[in-house]
């Protein structure tokens, strides 16, 4: 089998990687797969992971225990957690102290040719939704984690710090959820398309035109976007971070306790809803794809990804 391998230093191509192997899990041939910012993270360190990185993906299932699932393109939830403990039984197995998580903890992910999955993590797609909408659907799930988590008045704006794939997709999934939204970011071409699904954006130039406001997510995964999203929440407000770093940042938190903001961490998310608003063309993907490469190029489509006019780099597998 290819596919990547990260050994904790260096990530490179092989052909010589063995077709996993997980009884009672699916085997999913991977057809596309995408960058995700975690995935620079694990090249840096996040999570000490060795093995094949890569978790956002759509595939075709070639073997089951369930053979009707047999030659089903599916998507797949990437924790997966123990089944016995407080946290598994009572469905919260993405918190599971035991478990693994495809592509970053203790799970080999879907950089290759195939991965492994538990049936009870997939999701049968759609005809609506192509293939190169689908690695979208972990990220958009992320998104719409926020609002498990908080509830978000309707009558309210939502300010979002960070104009990449994630900050992208929540402007897109706040929109139902708020009376006003407001992306702010760094990057024109970025803003412009936000623009062009009727975001309100502001240039991080123009940060002080604007108000304070209860909620204000953070997505930008700098030390500076928890600084100014900080700033630009009102006391009481919800600060809501999406942001996984693998290195340490010095914070100053007074601001926290003097305003008594909430903060709220919000991580991966419910794939029903994401899958219904890709279905339903609720949310706008295909026009974030910047470029597909071949995994054999992935030194070109990590650096591809690093560019600042760059989106969503995916890997046609």
């Amino acid at each position: 089998m290819y596919g990547l391998y990260f050994d904790g230093k260096n990530l490179t191509y092989r052909e010589d990687l063995e077709k996993p192997y997980k009884k009672g899990e699916a085997l999913i041939k991977i057809l596309y797969a995408g960058i995700c910012n975690t995935d620079k993270e694990i090249l840096k360190g996040y999570h000490n992971f060795k093995g094949i990185p890569g978790h956002e993906f759509v595939g075709i299932v070639e073997d089951a225990p369930s053979k009707e699932l047999v030659g089903k393109r599916i998507v797949g939830e990437i924790n997966v957690g123990c089944g016995k403990c407080a946290y598994c039984l009572s469905g919260l197995e993405r918190h599971c102290p035991n478990r693994t998580v495809l592509g970053i903890l203790g799970r080999d992910g879907v950089f290759a040719e195939y991965t492994t999955l538990p049936e009870k993590n997939l999701y049968v797609l759609p005809d609506e939704i192509e293939d190169i909408e689908a690695p979208f659907i972990e990220p958009l799930a992320s998104a719409f984690e926020i609002t498990e988590m908080v509830h978000i008045e309707p009558n309210e704006e939502v300010i979002i710090f960070g104009d990449g794939k994630l900050g992208l997709l929540i402007s897109q999934v706040m929109r139902y959820y708020a009376k006003r939204v407001i992306l702010v970011g760094k990057h024109r071409e970025k803003l412009t398309l936000a623009k062009k699904w009727g975001i309100n954006t502001y240039h991080l130039d123009e940060v002080d035109k604007l108000k304070r406001v209860r909620y204000v997510i953070e997505a930008t995964g700098t030390q500076s976007g928890f600084d100014y999203a900080t700033r630009y929440v009102v006391p009481r407000g919800y600060l809501i971070l999406k942001s996984t770093t693998a290195q340490g940042a010095s914070l100053n938190l007074s601001p926290v306790v003097v305003d008594e903001i909430h903060i709220i961490g919000t991580r991966c998310g419910p794939f029903a809803p994401a899958i219904t608003a890709l279905a339903e063309k609720r949310v706008s993907v295909k026009d974030m794809v910047t470029a597909i490469y071949p995994l054999k190029e992935y030194k070109e489509a990590f650096s591809k990804n690093d560019e600042r006019d760059s989106i969503k780099i995916i890997f046609e597998i």
